[in-house]
């Protein structure tokens, strides 16, 4: 299943971004690697292994979520839901959400 037909699995008609997790796969996918990578020391622990950005959401993206969960003192479950999307990523208010091209919760 594509990150397209997640998104609209998991919003129906509302604006929502989509619920990430073990197996999704897409483009949303590949943006949330390439996010963690470069967002490391910011809002992903700074000695996080870099992902490849393959758009496969597999056991290594899934600890990369997990360990960036709690470093925003989130539960560690590897979900990208409403709440990880929700993580601040720049002083200037941007959601990790914003970076991922998916709508930003709220």
């Amino acid at each position: 299943m594509c990150s397209s037909d997640l998104l609209r699995l998991s919003t129906g008609d509302s604006e929502r971004p989509p619920v990430l997790s073990r197996s999704s796969t897409g483009e949303v996918v590949g943006r949330l690697q390439m996010a963690m990578n470069q967002g490391r020391g910011q809002f992903t622990p700074a000695n996080a292994k870099e992902l490849d950005v393959d758009g496969q959401f597999g056991p290594l993206t899934e600890a990369a979520v997990k360990a960036m969960q709690s470093y925003n003192e989130l539960p560690g479950d590897g979900i990208v839901g409403l709440a990880t999307f929700a993580i601040p990523i720049h002083a200037a208010g941007q959601m990790l959400a914003g970076l991922c091209g998916v709508p930003t919760p709220g």
